[in-house]
């Protein structure tokens, strides 16, 4: 009899490189991603496989999590999203997330101070 070792990882795409991620039989990730997320995207998609030594990787499934609500709140609390794969549920994946918008940067701001007349 031949035993697997389950080695789960993630990968994710949201409009910057993808990020991979290892995991082991049980994962637990628990790392910090920072993504630029254009204002076309309304969807964060995490893609599970079971890594295999000597063969493509097996797609295990994928949860899609919708960023309106961290648009709107500016964060949401770790919350339980179904895995699926061809529509069919797979499991569950645990994801907290917090949207910092993009703001001018320091020095554009700085530039526009004059000692002479303050703030223009």
């Amino acid at each position: 009899m031949i035993w697997k070792q389950h080695f789960i990882f993630s990968l994710t795409n949201i409009g910057t490189p993808i990020v991979y991620t290892g995991a082991g039989s049980e994962p637990e990730w628990n790392e910090t991603f920072v993504f630029t997320v254009s204002d076309s995207v309304t969807n964060l998609t995490i893609k599970l496989f079971d890594k295999d030594t000597f063969s493509s990787d097996d797609f295990v499934g994928e949860a899609k999590i919708p960023l309106d609500p961290v648009f709107v709140e500016g964060s949401i609390p770790s919350t339980i999203y179904n895995v699926v794969k061809d529509q069919e549920y797979c499991g569950q994946i645990k994801v907290g997330l917090t949207f910092t918008p993009v703001s001018q940067s320091p020095c554009s701001l700085y530039s526009k101070v004059s000692p002479e007349r303050g703030i223009e």
